[in-house]
């Protein structure tokens, strides 16, 4: 895979939502088309065989495969369609890392591909080898323990979705709010509340520091109620106020 990175081109790529019996239909494409998994859990077909599909899993599926969705629960995707050696050898499904490494970088190429800025293109070539390379090393990596992943999947919905409750991350997730409880006590020492807090702290706090918007703006994207919400949850966790976090990142 290595020695024909530039070989593959992305031709566009979005995201695409669907609820609850929205299946997709039976079809096929003249190029490649890599499928994040956000949500959902399903059933697809793939060439004649069934392959149950979970947040986190990456669907790489040559040009002239036929395949289909059935949709027994809501379902969120990004999608790339990308041009490339049709008889290149690929997996064809793969899971993400710990820190949503895959997700990460098909959202940024998905926004590249809408960007008409100075070296677009070159940076959209840039974005495509480096997800092809963290292509090859989850192939080669043993996957992530079913605990972890779910913490994982659980992380990323969080950082697009702030303000989503326990019950609606669970849902999504496709289990109990109990079991989820559970795992997070168990993976992550800590209650899923506690651990969605940290991640809201942990956003505004490099916003603060890496950036000039304005405190309310801050508070809105990373699910705040108030500017004075945030400032209180910041002062807690950093014994700072966001004023003083500014000056200091200011200062180095």
């Amino acid at each position: 895979m290595h020695n024909s990175l530039n070989s593959w081109r992305v031709l566009r790529g979005d995201f695409f939502d669907a609820e609850k019996g929205q299946d997709s239909p039976l079809h096929s494409h003249t190029c490649w088309e890599w499928v994040y998994f956000y949500s959902g859990s399903n059933p697809c077909l793939h060439d004649g065989e069934v392959i149950h599909m979970t947040p986190g899993t990456f669907w790489l599926t040559p040009p002239g495969i036929y395949h289909q969705l059935f949709a027994e629960t809501a379902w969120s995707i990004i999608f790339i369609l990308v041009q490339g050696p049709p008889d290149a050898v690929m997996p064809k499904v793969i899971q993400d890392d710990d820190i949503g490494s895959l997700a990460e970088l098909c959202k940024i190429i998905v926004h590249e591909t809408r960007n008409d800025m100075l070296h677009s293109e070159s940076v959209l070539q840039h974005l495509t080898n480096t997800l092809l390379l963290h292509v090859d090393r989850a192939h080669r990596t043993a996957p992530l323990t079913k605990n972890a992943t779910l913490i994982r999947n659980a992380k990323i919905l969080w950082e697009d979705h702030p303000l989503l409750s326990v019950e609606e991350v669970a849902k999504r997730l496709g289990i109990s709010v109990a079991s989820l409880r559970q795992i997070f006590h168990l993976e992550a020492k800590m209650p899923p509340i506690n651990f969605r807090n940290n991640l809201r702290i942990e956003r505004a706090t490099r916003l603060l520091s890496t950036s000039t918007m304005k405190l309310d703006a801050v508070a809105e994207l990373c699910g705040f109620d108030s500017a004075s919400h945030l400032s209180r949850h910041i002062k807690t966790a950093t014994g700072h106020t966001p004023g003083k976090l500014r000056i200091d990142s200011s200062r180095n």
